[in-house]
């Protein structure tokens, strides 16, 4: 990582030894083979793809790998991950239920779109029929006579 304007490389001391403050590396675990000869990429390749260490693992990766055991973790690292684990269980029930809720309300809307769509429909077909007077239609839904006559032209 460098500094914006300088360019200057940006690094970080720890136990006096000067280290880069971000480094990457990406690891392709499909690429992982049990013969590789790679012993630094091998064993990073193995902890992230979950497979059994074929070398020891450096330091690094053994305190990444007991961190994931959670048998060795303490009553309150587990209190807390548990304690953790429900709140993101509560938040995603919570989704769920609101999601259910806009559903619900959404197909009722519908519902009832759809149904004063047909009934719209209904009583253009029966005005155009000579069973019903636009009058009596336009009562029936409650606006005015011209309003109707628009209905008529919009449903031919």
């Amino acid at each position: 990582m460098r500094e914006d304007r300088t360019g200057e490389v940006l690094t970080i001391t720890n136990n006096g030894q000067e280290n880069h403050l971000v480094k990457m590396a990406f690891l392709e675990l499909k690429k992982y083979r049990e013969t590789s000869k790679d012993e630094v990429r091998k064993p990073w390749l193995e902890f992230f793809g979950n497979k059994p260490f074929t070398q020891e693992p450096e330091r690094a990766i053994s305190q990444a790998d007991q961190l994931l055991d959670y048998k060795s973790w303490s009553e309150e690292d587990r209190e807390m991950f548990s304690q953790l684990r429900m709140r993101e269980e509560q938040a995603l029930l919570t989704q769920d239920y609101a999601l259910e809720q806009a559903e619900e309300k959404g197909l009722e809307r519908g519902r009832a779109e759809g149904l004063e769509q047909g009934l719209k429909v209904g009583l253009v077909n029966l005005v155009r029929q000579g069973l019903l007077t636009s009058e009596v239609a336009s009562q029936q839904l409650g606006i005015t006579v011209a309003e109707f006559e628009e209905l008529l032209k919009k449903y031919k």
